[in-house]
């Protein structure tokens, strides 16, 4: 083993890499929209694998169940940094989460807007 591949061993024990927020910097509203999309997408394929299951494509259904763990897991990622009205401390927080729960209905309202538009 190398000095350096030592050191570099070391230097993970000692400081372990912090994960990466890849969404830091986004603003509230975009972190809802983003987790609402992939919260809806999870549902989506949630209900799909059901469908699957009853019919009894059975891969495809555990496929779709796949997904939407997948797919719940970007969402908690994306979520908003104040989801939980009991984390907000003042004016500024309060308007993190109301950005927050805007974005995150964003997706579900446009789907029902455009379902509704096309039904009359």
């Amino acid at each position: 083993m190398s000095t350096l591949d030592e050191l570099d061993a070391l230097a993970a024990r000692v400081a372990p890499e912090q994960p990466v927020d890849p969404y830091e910097g986004d603003s509230s509203l975009v972190r809802g929209m983003r987790s609402g999309t992939y919260g809806a997408g999870g549902q989506l394929a949630t209900l799909a694998g059901a469908v699957a299951d009853k019919v009894g494509a059975h891969d495809f259904a555990r496929s779709a169940r796949e997904t939407a763990h997948t797919l719940r897991g970007q969402a908690e990622a994306a979520a908003p940094l104040i989801s939980q009205f009991k984390d907000v401390h003042g004016l500024g927080d309060f308007g993190s989460y109301v950005g927050g729960m805007v974005g995150q209905s964003l997706p579900v309202a446009a789907g029902a807007l455009g379902a509704a538009a096309l039904t009359g």
